[in-house]
Order: C-alpha cells, then structure tokens, then sequence
C-alpha cells in the first residue's frame, strides 16, 4: 500500500506561459495539490502507458483473440478508445486557487498488474501523490492530455496510431474521475 497521497480527481490544463501543463489534483481530505509536466516528461510517459492499455485495457478473451493482426488489434485498440472517450462525462473542475502544495513533476513511477496502473507523481525533494487508473479512466485521462498537446502545438509522435485515429477533434472536459 503506498504512503503517500492519492489524488481523487485531476484536472488537467495546458498553460500557455509555462509551456506545460497543470494537473490540479483533489486529494481525499479535501485539500489540492498542483502539479506542472513537462512535454518531455509526458513524451516518456507515455509509451509505457499506451503498451499497458495494449496488454491489458482490453476485457474479454474473445475480443483479444480475435485481434490476431497488427490491423486487428489496432482497430480494436482505436474501438476502446472511442468507447472510453464517449463514456466520459463533465465532472466539476478541480479549484486549485489556494493550493496545498505546488511543485515541477521531475518523475513519475509506473506499477501495474493486469487490472490498475498506478502513477506516481514525484518532486526533486521527495514530494509525491499518486492515482490509480484502470483501463478505462486512463484513456479518459489521455484523451484529455492529448487535447492539450494540439492546444499546445505540441508534437504528438509520442502517440500510437490508434489514440491518434481515436481522438476527434471536439471539445473535451478537462477533468476526468480518477476511479
């Protein structure tokens, strides 16, 4: 079990005079915590958490073992992400105007098993909050990022083909729950 705070809801921003984005986290006393990425940072981040959802963000053996070939398995990479993104809802913004702490994520620790990634979100000088996503809620929360990286003009190299042929160009909320 981990000793450190875990974030109830995140709302994720790109601001543009930082050039990074802004993750207010509501933690379970109620207090916020906010936290500033990188774009090199969320470029890193990132293939560990799509080759998860690959492995393990698909349920059921038999839509697994009917995607036999790479085309298979992106289409029905592309199918979950879409049903994830659809199943998204607005949820209130996480009000970080007077946060408990502030700090530049310097790193992030992956622990997974085949039903939870747990991130955690880690300052130079040991702070750190972590959140459990299942599959579902990760790609929520990557549709989210995504948005923000063409808000942003970032470069999405980072992403595979299926998040990138699942994401339509609307309007997405910031905030995504973290369970």
């Amino acid at each position: 079990m981990s000793t450190h705070p875990q974030l109830q809801r995140v709302t994720t921003e790109y601001v543009q005079t930082e050039d990074r984005m802004r993750l207010s986290g509501a933690l379970a006393d109620g207090r916020t915590v906010v936290l500033w990425m990188t774009q090199r940072l969320f470029n890193y981040l990132l293939p560990p958490l799509t080759k998860w959802l690959e492995d393990h963000g698909v349920t059921g053996q038999a839509a697994s073992a009917a995607a036999s070939t790479p085309a298979d398995k992106e289409m029905l990479q592309e199918f979950a992400q879409k049903s994830a993104q659809a199943a998204l809802t607005p949820q209130p913004r996480v009000q970080a105007d007077r946060p408990a702490d502030t700090w530049l994520v310097e790193a992030v620790d992956i622990d997974s098993n085949t039903r939870v990634v747990r991130l955690t979100f880690r300052a130079a000088d040991g702070r750190a909050v972590g959140v459990p996503l299942e599959a579902e809620s990760l790609r929520q929360w990557l549709a989210v990022v995504h948005g923000h990286y063409g808000r942003g003009g970032w470069a999405t190299t980072a992403w595979p083909t299926w998040m990138e042929d699942a994401i339509r160009p609307t309007a997405r909320p910031d905030t995504a729950p973290m369970h």
